[in-house]
């Protein structure tokens, strides 16, 4: 779970220069499958899944941030 975490944040911070553990509590557990392996096309694919809907929820919290451009 940790190593998820890690690959979530490290994308936003890249998007939006702060780190998921800087906002608020978000449900990353129900985006994190232990099951699949770090590095595979399936892991990126949940990786980038919890990233758009953090970043959304981002946005409805703080609004437009331009943040899907």
């Amino acid at each position: 779970m940790d190593k998820f975490i890690d690959a979530v944040d490290s994308v936003v911070m890249l998007k939006v220069g702060v780190s998921v553990h800087d906002m608020p509590d978000f449900p990353f557990y129900d985006y994190f499958d232990d099951r699949v392996e770090v590095g595979t096309e399936a892991w990126n694919d949940m990786v980038m899944v919890c990233v758009k809907d953090f970043l959304y929820d981002i946005e409805e919290e703080y609004g437009y941030l331009n943040l899907f451009s």
